[in-house]
This record gives structure tokens, sequence and C-alpha cells, in this order.
């Protein structure tokens, strides 16, 4: 516990890029406290589970969809990028338009993954 208030101290009094590092650190630690304070599973448990629960077929999987995400992520936002006009309102429209239909294809292609990987199971 003492070692997550020293996280959010040093979160608190660190630049933006050491900020992010510190952050990913503590929620990582955040989960095993958790586990710990509320379900009463010590951290080995909580390691070992973690390991029976998740494989290397997991990563490999994220690894093969992340570019496919990342391009229909980057042509949406560069399509409605062309779209904008010359004004902040037309900024602002084209950025939600862009967050939306991204927020859509990215749902729907990992429809799509998950289809294909249980076809070929």
């Amino acid at each position: 516990m003492a070692y997550l208030l020293y996280l959010a101290w040093e979160i608190w009094q660190s630049d933006e890029k050491t900020q992010s590092d510190i952050a990913t650190t503590a929620s990582s630690l955040l989960f095993l406290a958790r586990a710990w304070f509320y379900g009463g599973m010590g951290p080995a448990v909580f390691i070992a589970r973690l390991h029976e629960a998740i494989s290397v077929t997991h990563f490999e999987v994220g690894i093969l969809k992340a570019p496919f995400m990342a391009l229909v992520i980057g042509i949406v936002a560069c399509s409605e990028g062309l779209r904008v006009k010359g004004s902040a309102e037309s900024l602002g429209k084209q950025t939600t338009t862009s967050v939306v239909k991204s927020i859509f294809l990215v749902t729907v292609l990992d429809g799509m993954f998950a289809v294909f990987f249980a076809s070929i199971k």
C-alpha cells in the first residue's frame, strides 16, 4: 500500500512523459492490490491464475489484429481530416465524426476477427 502511495506522489510530482510510465506501472500494481485487499487473494495466487487465464495465443491474436485496427483508424482519420473546412467548428465536427466512425469500424472489424478465429479453431 505504501508503494502505491509513493507512485501516486511520483506521478503528481513528475513531468507528463514520466507520468504515463509511472501510471502504467501503478495500474498494474493496482490490479494486484485490489485482488489482495478485496478478494483475499495473495500475489502468488493472483500471478498463478493470471498465467492460467492468459496464454501466448492471446498475445499473438492481439499482434495480428493491431495493424488492421491501426489501418482502419488511420484511413478514417485522414479522410475526415481532409474534409475540415477553415473553422474551428468544422475541425470539432470532423474530429467527432472521425472518432465515432473509427469506434464503429473497429468494433465491426473485431467482430469479423472473432468469427474468423472461431472458425479456424
